[in-house]
């Protein structure tokens, strides 16, 4: 029986995928870089559930842009100040997000945000959308140093639930995400997994989901068992 869950935060509760875009746009350009013509000198780079910080090291990198022509804590700090700009405006939860976190509240279910953003953006999310007395505690990108698909992050989610319910096992824990890298590093906590593929999300095909629903609406309470 679950006892403990674990929600990814982009794309599995909030549409943040444009939001992204623009603010790294904003950050390349900030330096004089088109960041279109960044992404095609690193090609073979998959940025869906990783940290924004490994993100754009590997994009600045693979470009072969230098720490002399874009400081990488300069990059790192604009960009973030673009993206909390724009979500602070036009953040939209998806449909089922509030419902499914308010209905695990409601089961006793404890609950947690994991995700590779930080602790800003977290906290900005829990109080747009009044989530503050349905989650139990957050991880952020902040918190661990690895990003998915290692599964530091879900460990550490972990190890803070495990103060709350002391014999919880991992395998009572149901990790929500939407991407193969968070997928990856859920079933390697030897977490149970529910994906919510996008459009735009790979999908997995070494390490396997429990469940694969295409919405938040479709859960099932048997998911829980």
């Amino acid at each position: 029986m679950v006892k403990a869950v674990f929600f990814d935060l982009d794309e599995t509760l909030i549409n943040a995928e444009h939001a992204h875009q623009i603010a790294t746009e904003r950050a390349f350009h900030h330096f004089g870089y088109d960041y279109a013509e960044v992404r095609k000198k690193t090609p073979n780079h998959i940025s869906m559930g990783k940290r924004v910080s490994d993100n754009l090291k590997a994009r600045r990198d693979g470009a072969g842009i230098l720490e002399s022509e874009i400081p990488f804590q300069k990059l790192l700090s604009l960009r973030e100040g673009y993206f909390l700009e724009y979500m602070e405006k036009e953040a939209i939860i998806l449909e089922g997000a509030g419902e499914i976190v308010k209905r695990m509240k409601s089961k006793n279910i404890l609950s947690a945000i994991v995700s590779s953003g930080t602790h800003k953006y977290l906290y900005l999310v829990l109080k747009k959308f009044n989530l503050e007395d349905s989650i139990d505690f957050i991880v952020s990108g902040d918190d661990v140093l690895k990003g998915k698909p290692d599964p530091e992050c879900y460990l550490t989610a972990f190890n803070k639930a495990i103060k709350i319910i002391p014999d919880l096992k991992t395998e009572e824990c149901l990790v929500f995400e939407d991407t193969e890298a968070g997928v990856t590093a859920g079933k390697n906590a030897g977490m149970k997994v529910v994906l919510i593929p996008t459009l735009t999300s790979i999908m997995p095909t070494v390490v396997m989901p429990d469940y694969i629903i295409d919405s938040l609406l479709n859960f099932k309470d048997s998911m829980l068992e």
